[in-house]
């Protein structure tokens, strides 16, 4: 307690702060070192391909989608990267996040106050301005992590308290495993780190593989939530636009891939007989299935977002 308020709620919103602010200066920082290229990054994002491919490179890179997804945010509040093309950042970051190995989930927020700490040096010391401005970017997307990080650390004496295993040992259905998918990476502030739990459960081999999909699933949509906290959080026009189609685009892919979740089940087991492989081979169908199918649909996405998100924002 300090001062009547309790410290899980004083982190929780010191962690927002953070985050508020860092993601601030994510948008102001590359929007100084990267204003000059603002009409080349612009039109090359507008390629949806080209923009898939960017953000799978940043999700394998960074093993979080979630993470390129805040990044996406900040590039779009600072006018560097158009709606069309974060909508394809974030369909590429789906695909990029399975390619590196999960059965040792790594929380991308470790890594914050290190990144900010540098951030902060090179905007102290760099003698050039648009150095100065890529450090203050840095600085602000570590802030960004570490704040995110900070605010998530508030829950895991819930996420600590809860028997994981058990609860997916005990899964009867797959609209259970597909909430309970939710709630482990909205508690964890992780997808990956839900999957690679369900992988350690596989790997007993006593677990139903048909039931892994729907918990796969619900773990991509609730790794969602934070860029929509992120969002709601920064209060931008643009930055609410993006993440409403990162939860929108797992969603509709739930919708699509829910009813076949025994099909990407019997087509694990056709790559390997390892049950944790067959958990990380369901991950990377959904998620690149997720992606392919609504990549010709970028234009139409754009519009329903700003239709759902009136306002001035992005061009």
């Amino acid at each position: 307690m300090a001062g009547g308020i309790p410290l899980p709620l004083l982190r929780l919103l010191g962690g927002l702060g953070l985050f508020w602010y860092g993601l601030d200066s994510l948008a102001r920082g590359a929007r100084g070192a990267l204003g000059h290229l603002q009409d080349r990054l612009w039109k090359g994002s507008d390629h949806p391909l080209v923009a898939l491919l960017v953000g799978a490179l940043c999700a394998a890179l960074l093993n979080s989608s979630g993470a390129t997804a805040l990044l996406t945010v900040g590039l779009v509040e600072a006018g560097l990267v158009s709606l069309r093309g974060a909508i394809g950042l974030i369909l590429g970051a789906n695909v990029g996040t399975t390619v590196v190995p999960q059965l040792l989930a790594s929380p991308v927020g470790d890594w914050g106050l290190p990144l900010a700490g540098l951030g902060a040096m090179v905007r102290l010391a760099a003698p050039r301005l648009r150095l100065r401005a890529a450090g203050q970017a840095l600085m602000g997307f570590g802030l960004v992590l570490f704040g995110l990080n900070t605010a998530a650390s508030s829950l895991q004496p819930l996420a600590r308290g809860v028997d994981w295993p058990a609860l997916l040992q005990g899964l009867r259905g797959p609209f259970l495993g597909l909430a309970l998918g939710v709630v482990m990476a909205v508690t964890m502030q992780s997808g990956n780190a839900a999957v690679a739990i369900l992988q350690g459960v596989a790997a007993r081999g006593d677990f139903p593989l048909v039931l892994a999909a729907p918990v796969v699933m619900g773990a991509n949509l609730g790794s969602s939530l934070p860029t929509l906290l992120a969002a709601l959080v920064a209060g931008s026009v643009a930055g609410r636009r993006v993440a409403v189609f990162h939860v929108l685009c797992n969603a509709v892919g739930v919708a699509v891939f829910f009813p076949a979740a025994s099909a990407l089940a019997q087509l694990a087991t056709g790559v390997s007989a390892h049950p944790a492989v067959q958990v990380a081979c369901i991950h990377t169908l959904f998620n690149l299935g997720t992606s392919l199918v609504e990549l010709p649909w970028v234009a139409w996405w754009e519009r329903v977002c700003r239709w759902l998100v009136p306002g001035e924002g992005s061009r």
